[in-house]
């Protein structure tokens, strides 16, 4: 009797034990499960790793963080991003080792999608029934492990897209359920963000050029003019000759004896009188100023 007594008391000894490790293990999940931004996740392992395990997010265009709560992150739970209605991209960070299952599934809009090199895990149905994916684009050089029907229900327009130096089937065969398409171009499908960067860079360095043009033409002005202010000063030394020219005719014909002296208005009041022939003031003499007529007595 005594001998039963301490079997089933050993029994229960072992139960309480076991109680109490999962529930230390359970409590330390939940205590360890945190959000950062648009994301939920979990820190585990040693050395501590982020594992998504949910997305909150308004969708779009979306480029998974490489790090939650300045953990690196490594993996992608199951289910975390499942009918995610509003998904039309995703990106998917380098350090990111697993893709688990049905992640992806039922995101209807979702058109294409980028994998890290890093990703040596796909999970079961992770991209299954995405209607509108088109394209998935692989930048590793060796090829994932892939769960079953990892892309089962697309469109038959989907294509994978990978290196020419990787592993993956040649365009125009069968990776595991996903028809290979083109292989990416040498400068891989970042070339829009690379000829972007490309005419910024020319901006930049038209600006520069304008910026010293500028200031060479005006450190000259100093000791020459630009061409700009060449060319006004050249039409105004024009004027000034026409001018000249004009100034010495009248001084030509104000020294030459007027043939029209004798044919001035008789009686004409000499202060306010105006020369008949050449329209000027008469300032109280007898002789015009500018022709030299004479009025009469």
């Amino acid at each position: 009797m005594k001998t039963i007594f301490i079997a089933h008391l050993t029994w229960i000894s072992i139960g309480l034990i076991l109680m109490l490790s999962v529930s230390s293990l359970v409590t330390t999940e939940i205590a360890s499960a945190a959000q950062d931004g648009d994301y939920d996740y979990v820190v585990g392992g040693e050395p501590a790793t982020a594992t998504i395990i949910g997305y909150r997010g308004m969708g779009g265009n979306v480029e998974i963080p490489s790090t939650l709560g300045g953990y690196p992150v490594t993996a992608i739970q199951s289910w975390a991003f499942y009918q995610c209605g509003s998904l039309t991209s995703v990106s998917i960070p380098n350090g990111v080792t697993s893709i688990g299952d049905y992640v992806f599934t039922y995101n209807y809009q979702l058109v294409s999608v980028t994998i890290a090199a890093s990703v040596t895990f796909i999970g079961d149905g992770a991209f299954e029934f995405c209607g509108q994916l088109t394209s998935i684009v692989f930048l590793g050089s060796a090829a994932p492990f892939t769960g079953n029907n990892w892309v089962y229900g697309n469109s038959i327009n989907i294509r994978g897209h990978a290196f020419n130096d990787s592993n993956f089937p040649a365009p125009g065969d069968s990776f595991n359920g996903l028809k290979m398409g083109e292989l990416i171009p040498v400068g891989g499908y970042g070339s829009d963000d690379l000829l972007s960067s490309f005419w910024t860079a020319m901006a930049i360095v038209a600006l520069i050029i304008v910026v010293i043009f500028l200031l060479f033409h005006r450190a000259g002005g100093r000791t020459t003019r630009p061409w700009y202010s060449r060319l006004d000063q050249s039409k105004a030394n024009e004027m000034k000759d026409e001018s000249r020219d004009q100034m010495k005719i009248i001084d030509q014909q104000s020294t030459s004896p007027s043939p029209h002296r004798n044919r001035l208005t008789k009686g004409q009041d000499q202060t306010n009188a105006r020369c008949p022939w050449c329209g000027a003031q008469m300032t109280g003499s007898s002789f015009c100023s500018f022709c030299g007529g004479k009025l009469e007595d």
